[in-house]
Order: C-alpha cells, then sequence, then structure tokens
C-alpha cells in the first residue's frame, strides 16, 4: 500500500502550473480533475478503457494512457468520466463517445494499423506547408453544412472559414488581425471519431471570437464552449467569443477581458459553466436557457429558435449566478 501511495506522489510532483514538460504543455495543470467528474449520467467506469489503450493506467479519478490519435509514447492522454483530452496533439471529447467508438470498432493501439482512422489532419498538412498557407487554401471552398446550420457561405468566408479534404477549418485570429491558430471540424460525411483537432502544440487556451470589434465595444460579452455556437450569436447581433477546446477552458485565458462575461453552456454543460464563472469572479455570468425539445445548443436555437434566443440574451432573469 505505501509503495503504490509513493509511486502516485512521485507522478503528481512531475506535473504542475508553470512548468512545461511533456505532459504539462504550459498552460497550468493538466491532470486538473473535470468539474463534472462526479457526475457519471452515463454510467461510466473508467477500468473499461485500460484494455483498449496503450500505457493506461488507472489514478483516483482518471486514466493517463497514451493518445489514440497521434503517435504518441508517452501518456499524454486523460480521461476523465465526463470528457477526455489530449496535451499533445489537442484531441478532446465526450468519455462515453470514446467509449463506444473503441468497443465498436475495437480498437487496440498495439494494432498500430487502427491509428489511421484517428489520424490529426494537421499533422500530415504541417509537414508541407504552413499554417497560413493551409487556411488561403481552405478558404476558396465553403462548407454546406454550416450552411444548412444557418451560417451562409458569405459569412463564413468573411470569417475565413473554409473546406479543405472535408474538415472544416476556422481559423483563431486575435484582435490585431494576426492569426493565432485554427480548428478543423469534422465535416459531413467525414467518417473520424473524432470532430475536432488543433495542431499539435497550438495553445489549447486560445480564445476564438468571430469579431473582436464587437466585443471591445460591447459591455457584456457572450461566451460559448463551441465556435459555431459563437458564429450564432454574432449573426445575430451580439459581441461573443468561446473556447477552442470544448468546455476545458481556464480563467488564464479570459484574462485581458475585463467586463462581463455571460458564459452560455450546452444543455448538460451548466456544472462547467458554473465553476469557470466563479473563477472570473465579478466578471463571470451563466445563463440559463430553457431548451426547448429537439435543441441543445445556440446553434440548434438559431437555426429553429432564433427569436426565443435572442429574447433570452436581451433579458436577465434567466442569470444562473
Amino acid at each position: 500500500m505505501k509503495g503504490k501511495k509513493k509511486a502516485h506522489s512521485h507522478w503528481r510532483k512531475r506535473i504542475y502550473p508553470g512548468k512545461r514538460n511533456k505532459f504539462n504543455m504550459g498552460w497550468g495543470d493538466s491532470l486538473s480533475p473535470s468539474p463534472n467528474y462526479m457526475a457519471n449520467a452515463d454510467n461510466i467506469n473508467l477500468d473499461d478503457f485500460l484494455p483498449l489503450l496503450e500505457k493506461a493506467h488507472r489514478y483516483r479519478n482518471y486514466v493517463a494512457a497514451c493518445c489514440p490519435f497521434h503517435d504518441d509514447r508517452n501518456p499524454s492522454f486523460f480521461i476523465y468520466l465526463d470528457r477526455y483530452t489530449c496535451r499533445s496533439c489537442g484531441a478532446w471529447g465526450k468519455t462515453s463517445k470514446l467509449l463506444e467508438r473503441l468497443r465498436k470498432t475495437r480498437i487496440t493501439i498495439t494494432a498500430r494499423t487502427s491509428r489511421a482512422d484517428f489520424k490529426n489532419p494537421w499533422t500530415t498538412w504541417l509537414k508541407k506547408e504552413s499554417l497560413k498557407s493551409i487556411m488561403k487554401k481552405a478558404a476558396h471552398e465553403q462548407s454546406a453544412y454550416l450552411q444548412k446550420r444557418g451560417i451562409p457561405k458569405h459569412v463564413q468566408k468573411d470569417l475565413g472559414i473554409g473546406l479543405l479534404e472535408n474538415w472544416v477549418l476556422i481559423p483563431i485570429i486575435d484582435s490585431n488581425r494576426h492569426l493565432q491558430g485554427a480548428v478543423a471540424r469534422a465535416g459531413e460525411g467525414n467518417p473520424s471519431p473524432i470532430r475536432y483537432f488543433i495542431p499539435m502544440g497550438q495553445n489549447p487556451n486560445l480564445i476564438y471570437s468571430p469579431s473582436w470589434k464587437k466585443v471591445q465595444k460591447a459591455d457584456l460579452v457572450y461566451l460559448t464552449f463551441g465556435m459555431i455556437d459563437s458564429i450564432s450569436l454574432h449573426l445575430l447581433g451580439f459581441a461573443s467569443i468561446s473556447t477552442t477546446t470544448g468546455k476545458s477552458a481556464r480563467p488564464e485565458a479570459l484574462v485581458s477581458i475585463r467586463k462581463p462575461i455571460c458564459i452560455i453552456p450546452d444543455k448538460g454543460e451548466e456544472k462547467s459553466a458554473l465553476h469557470l464563472a466563479a473563477s472570473l469572479g465579478w466578471r463571470g455570468k451563466v445563463l440559463k436557457i430553457d431548451w426547448p425539445d429537439g435543441c441543445k445548443d445556440c446553434n440548434d436555437m438559431l437555426v429553429k429558435h432564433h427569436a426565443e434566443l435572442i429574447k433570452a440574451l436581451e433579458g436577465s432573469n434567466g442569470y444562473m449566478a
């Protein structure tokens, strides 16, 4: 028992904020548990991942393993009850979806041929050309899927959104119009088991905005956990920003926005939103929306109930915190 405790203590000494190492990319403690790690609505058993992932090791509330989405020799992949994230390639998503996919395709990391199904497209693209060149090439074609989701092709073009090899590429631009990074989202019919990828080594705490000009002028800024949701709010006339790696945002990423930030979580993400809002102090608020049937996020509302969404945002009765 003492031996196990000592080994765990040794692991923790290697992971701490402010130090960059092969586990911590320098943006805080990669092993910080998700705010929802006690909420296990999908009845996930983390032990189920142990035979499916290489070098998988179970700790109290997470599993550390080699990432199945890139050629990973040292554990950089962390699985919690509600989400998973890779601190190397940036892959992230819901734990339930990951387990379902691993079981369905019977992927084992020892079978290296299976890794092609999980390949980060940025790895191939960036071997041949720069991020700027990739985004410029992709910008010649826009996504029919996003058009169906209420984002017209001319808006996609204005925002620099493009399509490359059935991946929707969204550029992350700062307030000075400089390219800081990008996100690739699986396009319609794309068989990839993971929907979002960022380039390896990209800061996972980058903040996206479809209009920094609106953000600078607004008295209140709306934050979503998805870029498509942020664009949806932008189309309705609101100043909006979003995280670029889901609900795992850290408050340091928002330090430059010195005004109230109203977080609009997807259905089921309220606890994460409340946790982030609390860490923002006086700036943090969470808007509670009574989602109509068939809607779970701002983009669904844009497509089906945009008038109700505008009403919810313009009023303040929905604040949770």
